[in-house]
């Protein structure tokens, strides 16, 4: 069997493609899982709170799910991402392969944690741009494990690419220019000068495209603000876990405006078009993925004012023909473990 070890309802939308391929091998596979906050009652990223929910997909893609009190050792291979719950388990005389799937980029502070213990880290991106992150929390790559790092791609990718059954299923408007602007809502709202700058910006872009705004599931925008969001824009947070919503606006949109979110990863993947915004403030640890030394070899444009803005935009090309072959990362992730037990 194929275990999984579930920490956050957001690793289901890179388990899920893996046990997918599993089943058409004929492999069951089994989550455990346990609850993700201090929260967990609330916050619906947790599994304990989102229980039904994981049962729903249970039902859906033909997989078990139990406690991780419940853990047993009849498995055959162990996926977890960025090593967590990996302490919960007893790994004297292990006699089964553990496989760590990333995260973003929790992994440059993350990595050190758990590389040891398991054997091998499976990486979203090129050798050459998982080091150049690593080194920007890191002095050296000592610590960087060459014979554990994997270069496969990111199981999350594996989902099907339809435009039509997309919007239908976030009930978008049909026969328009679609534009996904991304901003968490952290510190940033609650600066004055940002909801001025954001609201400029949805002004602009409504004008010319229809704006898709959205959000994560625990970072809601205010009713207030929701309220004064211009006709053609449409406010969407995650509905789903899987299959991941930024992926599929990603792949609809003309282009990607950035607004200090993370998930700028999800447009290199499928080669669309960024522009990134810098907003004032905001007390996390996102500031130093926008650095010189990540952005150096992009195309992309950060700005942080509505003229370089409007620049920014009519800079903008008529996307590429975006990648969405990616039905391979599973089965290349899967053949790895098949080869190796």
């Amino acid at each position: 069997m194929y275990y999984f070890l579930l920490h956050s309802m957001t690793f289901m939308r890179s388990f899920i493609p893996l046990i997918i391929e599993g089943n058409k091998r004929g492999i069951k596979s089994k989550i455990f899982y346990d609850k993700g906050s201090k929260k967990s009652s609330t916050d619906l990223q947790c599994p304990v709170a989102s229980l039904n929910k994981l049962r729903e997909y249970s039902k859906k893609y033909n997989f078990d799910i139990d406690h991780i009190n419940q853990f047993d050792y009849d498995l055959k291979v162990l996926f977890l991402i960025e090593g967590c719950l990996l302490s919960k388990i007893n790994l004297k005389d292990r006699k089964f392969k553990i496989i760590s799937l990333t995260y973003c980029l929790d992994y440059v502070f993350l990595y050190s944690n758990y590389i040891k213990n398991i054997d091998y880290c499976i990486f979203s991106e090129k050798k050459e741009d998982i080091e150049k992150y690593f080194l920007t929390q890191h002095k050296s790559l000592d610590n960087f494990y060459d014979d554990k790092n994997l270069f496969l791609g990111e199981s999350k990718f594996d989902i099907e690419y339809n435009r039509e059954k997309i919007i239908e299923k976030y009930g978008l408007p049909r026969d328009q220019i679609y534009v996904l602007l991304l901003l968490p809502v952290t510190d940033y709202i609650k600066n004055n000068r940002n909801i001025r700058y954001l609201f400029d910006i949805l002004e602009y872009l409504s004008n010319k495209y229809f704006v898709i705004l959205k959000t994560r599931n625990k970072h809601d925008y205010p009713n207030h603000l929701i309220k004064k969001f211009p006709k053609n824009c449409k406010y969407i947070n995650d509905i789903e876990w899987f299959p991941h919503p930024t992926i599929e606006l990603t792949h609809i949109s003309e282009f990607v405006v950035n607004c200090n979110s993370s998930q700028f990863l999800e447009a290199d993947m499928l080669e669309t078009a960024t522009i990134f915004v810098k907003f004032q403030g905001g007390l996390n640890r996102r500031d130093w993925i926008f650095s010189d030394r990540i952005m150096n070899n992009r195309k992309e444009i950060k700005n942080t004012n509505m003229v370089d803005f409007i620049k920014s935009t009519e800079k903008i090309i008529d996307k590429k023909e975006i990648n969405t072959n990616f039905s391979h990362i599973s089965r290349n992730i899967l053949n790895l473990v098949d080869d190796t037990n």
